[in-house]
């Protein structure tokens, strides 16, 4: 495992008043070789930011206490492992025990702000900090490492806030856990003089000690250093100080670092499952049987007569269009020219709220879920497949229960009237982006009616109107490519594909952002309880931060202008034509804030928008079914609308940052794989990111990224704190994003998904041996 700040603050977890010198620290986290260079800049790192104070070439966790020297060598690393602990009581040691700290509060720490107290979802930084996102906070709280108290990476916490510090983050402590959201941890065992740790797959989590006198005991693969297992928790920490406790229920062999078993091992730490509870599987078989009634009971389909309360629109050519490996169909469009150079689009979304009630099974799972995550060949759906890819799908030629969006558009592209109800409807077509695509561009039918041809070049010439009316206001669009991983017969990655964005893509796009602002606006007007999608400005210190780093660029821009959408949508379209174009995008992009799920209207940053929610997937998003739950409840006129948890909003956030991580590690997992014959084999790259660590890299030759460690840079590393660029010093030579590198793969590293590079040369081969960036390329 990778030494990081949290692992090395481990060292003092028992005896935090002992000092050790770098060789007792290295000793104790039994770090290799090459690691040595990373542990003494971590640990540089840790001094500057006040967790560490160097005191006579040793280093100290409290500097307001003097210190004990440890005991050199073995010795002093096997204490701070654990295996001696003083008495809570002040007495004699335990040896061969280790003992729980009596942790009720720390005396020195500042006393809550006038905020008060507040919960929310604890998300941990692998360098110790974390973040709490709460409903009444527009940013995440920080939590500074010595106030997380016992918070595991997903706790749900109560805080409270600490003292202001003029214009930085608000920064608070943990008070309290109030729901611990993991009962045990993979990871590789660890020995310590004797006493056997976790280190688990997740660098955001701390070492586990494994109590008993023969751990594994009875289970089917022998425990050993490197080994991988699963660790149930049997003690929770109580201070940022303490470890987790389990026992080891689970060892994994050799098989344990297969692509499915990685696979496992990153959907356990990420609690994410395919599977539903069997109360779930019982509604679905009763649904089943009521569904098979319905349809013996109704006989023909042509000649069923209108729901209940819904608008029968079976009659109008409505079409879905999706990829070609599409896994669920829960929108569909239609368009009618009126009179006058007018048009009439529909936007049907499938009823989800008509099948997923609250209170049952089925919804608790949802909820659970908050997404589908989806991953290749392979998808973790939010509903059950009976609902997600039968009875809520939107296949041709079956009537299916929608809510409709139905929006009139004047001549100029400016909706003037809209109305929004439950229907029936009848998909005419099961299209596919390629399929238009093809249309758009080369004129091929495909097998399409002509009269659905029609509606697509009718469709093609709104999309277009919309979409200038949207880059007219200031909506940032980004232009980074998708990437699609080609898999063989045995599921392994043979290549990768980047697919941008077409015609028919943006289509649809386009019309599931006007269906979202107008039933936000909705909503609004309505005071309906739903969950808003809302995207924030960026800080000021990111923007600070942006416009040095654009100036390197050869970019100048004010942070008054990157303060808004218009001003940063004027930046992408300068630098369209700019050689590292891929590059200055992502370092905005990185400037950008989250977006997130609130119940208060507070806009959307990068579409330019006032009102935004999402309406469109509630089979694969939690906050759409909500929003669908709300409006059928105002269409009956009921006063008593469906209560909003007030934790709702930051923890289906939460769910869908998880996702999303899942898929990218999976991603990265495949790059992985796909690299690890070529070790050894040298890389042109491109720098496209720096931190702490090195400098990130792109391969020109796959869409693969890495990491070239800052130890391997020629002649050492000199951190400048001022703008966080990593730099040579021995050779004067300053490293900039869009720099171009000769690269070797040093190491590829399934469990962490990360592949490692070693420096070769500047340039790639047959060209200069720099890319000049402007007078401002020398740093960052």
């Amino acid at each position: 495992m990778n030494p990081t700040k949290r692992r090395i603050l481990d060292v003092w977890r028992e005896h935090p008043e002992w000092s050790y010198s770098v060789k007792d620290i290295r000793e104790a986290m039994d770090a290799r070789k090459p690691q040595y260079p990373k542990i003494r800049e971590l640990l540089s790192a840790l001094v500057a930011e006040g967790n560490l104070a160097l005191r006579r070439n040793k280093y100290v966790r409290d500097p307001s206490v003097t210190g004990k020297t440890a005991a050199t060598g073995r010795a002093a690393a096997g204490k701070t492992a654990g295996n001696t602990a003083a008495t809570a009581q002040g007495g004699k040691s335990a040896p061969g025990k280790r003992q729980r700290k009596n942790r009720g509060g720390d005396p020195q720490a500042p006393s809550p702000g006038p905020a008060g107290q507040r919960s929310g979802i604890f998300s941990a930084h692998p360098n110790g900090f974390g973040f709490v996102e709460t409903p009444e906070v527009s940013q995440g709280v920080m939590i500074p490492a010595k106030y997380i108290g016992g918070a595991l990476d997903g706790d749900r916490v109560r805080i409270e806030s600490l003292p202001s510090r003029g214009t930085r983050r608000e920064a608070g402590r943990i008070v309290e856990v109030l729901e611990r959201r993991r009962s045990s941890m993979r990871g590789v065992l660890q020995n310590q003089y004797g006493q056997w740790w976790l280190a688990p797959v997740s660098e955001k989590l701390p070492l586990i000690f494994i109590t008993g006198e023969s751990p594994g005991e009875g289970l089917p693969h022998p425990v050993g250093e490197g080994a991988l297992a699963e660790v149930e928790i049997t003690h929770y920490p109580e201070h940022h100080d303490e470890a987790p406790e389990g026992r080891i229920v689970r060892m994994f062999g050799e098989k344990g670092q297969s692509l499915p078993a990685v696979i496992d091992h990153i959907l356990h730490d990420l609690d994410l499952s395919e599977d539903f509870s069997p109360a779930v599987r019982a509604e679905m078989n009763s649904l089943v049987k009521s569904e098979k009634a319905a349809k013996a009971g109704k006989g023909n389909k042509d000649a069923q007569p209108k729901e209940k309360g819904r608008e029968d629109l079976r009659h109008l050519p409505f079409v879905t269009i999706d990829g070609e490996d599409a896994r669920d169909f829960d929108d569909a469009v239609c368009l009618e020219t009126l009179p006058g150079g007018g048009r009439r689009l529909w936007v049907s979304i499938a009823d989800v709220a008509d099948y997923v009630k609250p209170g049952t099974a089925v919804d608790d799972d949802a909820y659970r879920k908050g997404t589908s995550v989806y991953l290749p060949r392979r998808v973790l759906p939010m509903l059950p497949r009976l609902l997600s890819d039968d009875l809520c799908s939107l296949k041709p030629r079956q009537p299916r229960r929608v809510l409709t969006c139905e929006m009139t558009i004047g001549p100029k592209g400016k909706r003037t009237a809209y109305r929004i109800y439950q229907a029936v409807i009848e998909s005419k077509a099961r299209l596919t982006y390629n399929a238009v695509q093809r249309w758009f561009e080369k004129g091929e039918k495909g097998g399409i009616a002509a009269g659905l041809l029609e509606m697509l070049t009718a469709m093609r010439a709104l999309a277009a109107q919309l979409r200038e009316k949207r880059d007219a206001r200031g909506a940032v669009g980004f232009v980074f490519p998708e990437i699609h991983i080609d898999l063989n017969k045995q599921g392994e990655p043979k290549g990768f594909r980047e697919t941008y964005s077409t015609e028919a893509t943006r289509l649809i796009e386009q019309f599931m952002l006007e269906a979202n602002e107008t039933v936000a606006e909705h909503c609004q007007a309505k005071d309906l309880r739903v969950l808003y999608r809302v995207h924030e400005p960026p800080s000021k210190i990111k923007l600070a931060a942006l416009a040095e780093t654009l100036w390197n660029f050869n970019l100048e821009a004010g942070q008054d202008s990157l303060s808004t959408p218009q001003g940063i949508s004027a930046l992408l379209a300068k630098i369209a034509d700019h050689p590292q174009r891929e590059e200055v995008e992502l370092t905005i992009l990185k400037a950008m804030n989250q977006a997130q799920y609130r119940a208060r209207d507070e806009g959307h940053f990068a579409l330019a928008a006032e009102h935004y929610c999402h309406f469109t997937s509630p089979i694969r998003r939690y906050p759409d079914l909500i929003v669908h739950r709300a409006l059928k409840a105002s269409f009956g006129g009921r006063k008593n609308l469906p209560a909003l948890a007030a934790e709702a909003g930051a923890e289906l956030s939460f769910r869908e940052r998880t996702a999303a991580d899942a898929e990218s590690r999976v991603k990265r997992l495949y790059m992985v794989v796909f690299m690890e014959p070529r070790l050894g084999e040298s890389f042109a790259a491109t720098v496209n990111g720096v931190g702490e660590h090195g400098l990130w890299l792109r391969l020109r030759e796959f869409p693969v990224n890495g990491l070239l460690p800052a130890a391997s840079l020629p002649g050492g590393r000199q951190l400048d704190r001022k703008r966080g660029a990593p730099v040579s010093s021995a050779r004067g030579r300053n490293f900039a994003i869009g720099d171009r590198l000769t690269v070797t793969l040093a190491r590829a590293d399934r469990l962490a998904q990360q592949l490692d590079f070693e420096f070769v040369k500047l340039g790639w081969e047959g060209e200069q041996e720099r890319v000049s960036l402007g007078t401002g390329s020398v740093e960052i």
